[in-house]
This record gives C-alpha cells, structure tokens and sequence, in this order.
C-alpha cells in the first residue's frame, strides 16, 4: 500500500517510471539503483532492464507483472500491452504475448 514506507530505498537515485514510448505520462513504478517498486512493495525485478507499460503492467528481460504481482504465465520477450482495449471474437483484452489475451492481468 501507498501508506507503507520502505526503509532501503535510495534517494539519490529513486524515480518514477514513466510509461513506455510516452514521457509525459508517469507509471506507478518507481526505482532506484538497489530495486524496482510498486506502491511501496519491492518487486523482484531486473532494474535495468525495466519498462513500464499501460494499464499497470512492467515487464522486466525475465518476467511480466501486473501491479505488484509477478505473472509466470506470460512470456516476457512477446509481452505488448495496448493502451486502449482491443476486441477479437467478442473478447476484450489490453495485453498479449505469443500465447494468450490478457486483461488486467488475467488470461481472457
């Protein structure tokens, strides 16, 4: 939660993560050089290799997330989430990978 202060962040080097091909628009991720971070909770991430899209999702070289939960089931490398939703057979998704349709993190 917002409310929780973590003690380890590095402010010096803390920012906020702004949303992928969109500068002016600011994620809930933040970082810094020790972690990646949402809402307070430091998530398992790899910090350099971090991007922030639309609709709460990160993805790292390794994984995706959706708010602060890692998503085993999604394929990093093929992750694109869209910023408005789009419809195919009459199902309504905002992510994808090579696999499956996502919306807000959960396979529709």
């Amino acid at each position: 939660s917002f409310d929780k202060k973590l003690s380890d962040i590095d402010y010096q080097t803390f920012t906020i993560c702004f949303i992928q091909n969109n500068e002016r628009i600011p994620s809930n991720y933040t970082k810094d050089k020790n972690a990646v971070y949402y809402a307070n909770v430091k998530l398992e991430a790899d910090i350099d290799s971090f991007i922030a899209f639309e609709n709460y999702y990160g993805k790292d070289k390794n994984a995706v997330f959706f708010e602060d939960h890692k998503l085993e089931y999604i394929d990093a490398k093929t992750f694109v989430a869209y910023e408005e939703s789009k419809i195919v057979n009459g199902i309504s998704y905002n992510a994808e990978d090579k696999n499956n349709y996502y919306s807000f993190g959960k396979i529709v």
